[in-house]
């Protein structure tokens, strides 16, 4: 590490001066003004063997955060230099730079937007959300660069971020006054059409299409004459940015769409952020469905179990339409392995809420020996009845469970094993994880981070084996799992430093731009190895 610290701001100035002068075709290097004078947000310039000008800004900090740059970022665009220059760069120094901040510093630039786009390829796609989210504020203000960025939103592949934009070019063109209509077209088009990635077409042109007032839009038909049908999800996740934006205008659209719900396929993600948003009112109906949905013994997904607790709360209704949920599938031979997680969660809902009452507790002993939902009441009784004979029974057979059948074992572990013990255990976690193929093991992450969260002598264990860990993917599963809980120890935030010291040494993907957005992630430094690999398992 350079003592960048122990340098004159003059000094500083002149190395940035230096190494500007070394970049290829460079003709000409000065910096810019005096003391004391406007700057207009450029520190130095340089200008190429094209005639293209190249301005930079020099920066050195103890802390940077996103407003200090955005602040820059928007000085530099709003100056002379902005339509003279190709190639803006910033150098900065500092270990709380957000990622969104950086990627406005460098999103316009043709030679380092490629590096941080293939890094943000490899470090997790949701960071082109970042971005999109990031210069949403620019957007607002109208500034060119970045309404030139967002107009671009067709083409972006990324559902959540693709809707951002296009949110956010609406409200350009409202703001601007113009190409309004067009972009009504255009959004026509993608709402209706079948073209490649049509939910993703579809849910950022319904969002934008309710940010410029046209929510009657969305009660219009197909291509092929058949009412349109909204689907939440997008590359098989869902579309938070989409939900948020329905749930934001849903007085508007439900009084243009008369059957919206049917157009959602009654969709309890929507009940649910309803509710989260004191909506709960426009969501009743469906409470009702859902509610019908559990007693009558239909087949059941975790979405409309966590639709009713979000719109009841702690109920006396849901206590004994759970358990008589549980009860019945007690007595079933069969059910569809997607229903689990519903179970579950029925089961997480009761002890949460009810685990002082005496009948939820003989209920949940009753479960712990069904054939079917067995797990799900034995993980209860580890959460609100830990001395409930089936768990001191398996106490006493630890050791010998640590390969058995997740989520069980993570939270019997969690909840009885010794320090020693688990971290021998957590060994073994991240193997699970990574060859489950219906995710069960992840169910039990709550539980492993709430014990290192509270056993520190459990965390030392851990962290020591960590580090004599050789496989990637092992060492990146510990991390994660010891980061909530180790984020302020000195110990872990050099050692997650040094991994990526290593990381830009040895690789040739992350370049040295690329390793400063790694060590300057939008988390502290010490999240920056975990989210590198974050979709890993």
């Amino acid at each position: 590490m350079l003592p960048l610290g122990s340098l004159s701001w003059e000094n500083f100035e002149r190395l940035c001066f230096r190494l500007a002068h070394r970049g290829g075709d460079v003709e000409n290097a000065r910096i810019y003004g005096e003391r004391g004078q406007a700057q207009e947000g450029i520190d130095l310039y340089v200008r190429r063997a094209t005639g293209d000008y190249a301005t930079w800004q020099c920066k050195r900090y103890q802390e940077i955060k996103a407003t200090d740059i955005k602040n820059a970022v928007m000085k530099f665009l709003e100056g002379d230099w902005a339509g003279r220059t190709k190639l803006v760069k910033s150098t900065i120094f500092g270990e709380h730079t957000s990622i969104s901040a950086l990627y406005q510093v460098y999103g316009s630039d043709p030679e380092i937007r490629p590096l941080l786009d293939s890094t943000m390829h490899v470090l997790h796609k949701d960071l082109r959300v970042e971005f999109a989210r990031a210069i949403e504020p620019l957007v607002r203000r109208s500034v060119p660069a970045a309404v030139a960025i967002v107009a671009e939103f067709r083409n972006e592949p990324n559902g959540e971020a693709r809707t951002v934009a296009a949110r956010a070019y609406a409200r350009a063109r409202i703001r601007e006054g113009s190409k309004v209509q067009d972009l009504i077209e255009a959004l026509r088009s993608d709402l209706t059409g079948f073209n490649l990635g049509r939910d993703q077409r579809q849910q950022a042109a319904a969002a934008a299409l309710l940010e410029l007032g046209r929510a009657d839009f969305l009660a219009m038909q197909r291509e092929d004459g058949q009412l349109l049908q909204f689907s939440t999800y997008s590359n098989a996740r869902h579309n938070w940015e989409f939900v948020a934006t329905v749930v934001e205008y849903w007085e508007s659209l439900a009084e243009a769409v008369p059957d919206i719900w049917e157009r959602f396929n009654h969709s309890p993600i929507i009940a649910t952020e309803l509710a989260k948003a004191d909506k709960s009112a426009h969501a009743l109906s469906q409470a009702q469905m859902f509610e019908n949905a559990v007693h009558t013994g239909e087949q059941l997904q975790v979405e409309q179990v966590k639709a009713l607790i979000a719109l009841h709360g702690h109920s006396a209704l849901l206590r004994d339409l759970f358990l008589g949920r549980l009860q019945f599938m007690a007595r079933q031979k069969s059910m569809m392995v997607l229903e689990r997680a519903a179970y579950a969660a029925m089961a997480s809902y009761l002890t949460e809420n009810f685990r002082s009452d005496e009948a939820v507790g003989q209920v949940m002993l009753s479960l712990a020996t069904s054939s079917l939902i067995h797990d799900a009441a034995f993980i209860a009784l580890c959460q609100g009845w830990p001395d409930a004979p089936p768990i001191a029974a398996a106490t006493g057979k630890l050791p010998t469970l640590i390969v058995g059948a997740e989520p069980v074992t993570a939270w019997l572990f969690a909840s009885k094993a010794d320090a020693a013990l688990m971290a021998r255990y957590l060994m073994s976690y991240p193997d699970k994880l990574m060859r489950s193929h219906f995710g069960e093991p992840r169910d039990g992450i709550a539980a492993v981070r709430n014990r290192l969260q509270t056993d520190q002598e459990c965390r030392n264990l851990v962290f020591a084996n960590l580090q004599n860990v050789t496989e990637l993917n092992t060492r990146i599963a510990l991390a994660k799992l010891l980061a909530p809980s180790m984020r302020k120890d000195p110990a872990f935030h050099t050692w997650i430093s040094d991994q990526l010291r290593g990381a830009r040494e040895n690789s040739r993907v992350i370049c040295e731009v690329a390793f400063d957005v790694l060590a300057n992630a939008c988390k502290p430094v010490e999240f920056a190895l975990i989210e590198a690999a974050l979709t890993r398992y």
